[in-house]
């Protein structure tokens, strides 16, 4: 598997795909941190860099969705797989190694951004100033979402013979994926009380006084933990709650993500073994 590897890794860095989607992401992480810095200057709101470290993280399967099916549409278009197999391969070996290429790709994606953070973000927004063991916990969690949105993308892709098709459901997919937990999201922040103003001053339009009456959508007891815990588990969950630095339950995050990708990743192999690749 190690020559698999290393053929594909060597494909993958002259893939031009690769490089434009790098430097799409380093150009808008960049463009990002500017406009953030000349908000800062026209209304002297101070934002945080750590704020927007993981800002693009939820989109980052899109970016990895287009790359991973350009990249591993090829093998099924030029015959690629085939070619394996003929020489000796098995299909374990060649399932693997294409996850671990799109491992690096999601990884080397996010190293773009990594670079306009450290040349473009830190020169305008000052370095971080939280905890810097929570935001390497935050960067370690981010790596593990990364891998969990490889081997779901793989597992697609291998399965999708059509380079087009492949790219296609795979957007959508992390589309439906970032819906739902962004839906998700939206329920959990629901505040535990309205407050409704009763009555107004004329002259200052200001509110006299306040009730607060009990919110209806606000989640409680099992129900609330029913969404928590699919807002951890989904990878999409997970990337929304880390661009937001929020982590009430975030040693559980590794954890989710590690069993998400050993059950994709098995089923991904299950299915390639049984794939009609004549």
């Amino acid at each position: 598997m190690r020559k698999l590897i290393s053929a594909d890794v060597f494909r993958l860095m002259r893939s031009r795909v690769l490089w434009l989607c790098m430097a799409a992401v380093f150009v808008l992480g960049a463009y990002g941190y500017y406009d953030i810095w000349s908000f800062m200057q026209e209304s002297g709101y101070e934002q945080e860099l750590a704020k927007q470290a993981f800002s693009t993280l939820p989109a980052s399967g899109l970016v990895l969705a287009v790359l991973c099916g350009l990249f591993l549409g090829e093998e099924f278009s030029f015959g690629t797989i085939r070619s394996k197999l003929v020489v000796g391969h098995d299909r374990v070996s060649i399932y693997l190694s294409e996850l671990c290429v799109s491992i690096l790709a999601g990884l080397l994606v996010s190293l773009a951004y990594l670079a306009a953070t450290a040349l473009v973000g830190i020169p305008l927004l000052g370095f971080f100033r939280r905890n810097l063991m929570m935001l390497a916990w935050y960067a370690f969690c981010m790596l593990c979402v990364l891998c969990v949105f490889a081997a779901i993308l793989t597992l697609l892709l291998m399965k999708c013979a059509n380079r087009t098709v492949g790219v296609v459901l795979g957007m959508l997919l992390m589309l439906g994926m970032l819906y739902v937990s962004a839906r998700i999201e939206a329920r959990l922040s629901e505040p535990e009380n309205i407050m409704s103003y009763t009555m107004v001053d004329p002259e200052t339009y200001r509110p006299i006084e306040v009730e607060e009456t009990p919110n209806p959508r606000y989640l409680t007891g099992r129900e609330r933990e029913i969404y928590q815990w699919l807002h951890d588990i989904l990878p999409t969950g997970q990337s929304i709650q880390i661009a937001n630095l929020e982590g009430e339950h975030s040693t559980r995050w590794p954890i989710a993500s590690a069993i998400v990708f050993l059950l994709v990743t098995g089923t991904g192999l299950w299915l390639f073994l049984r794939k009609d690749l004549n």
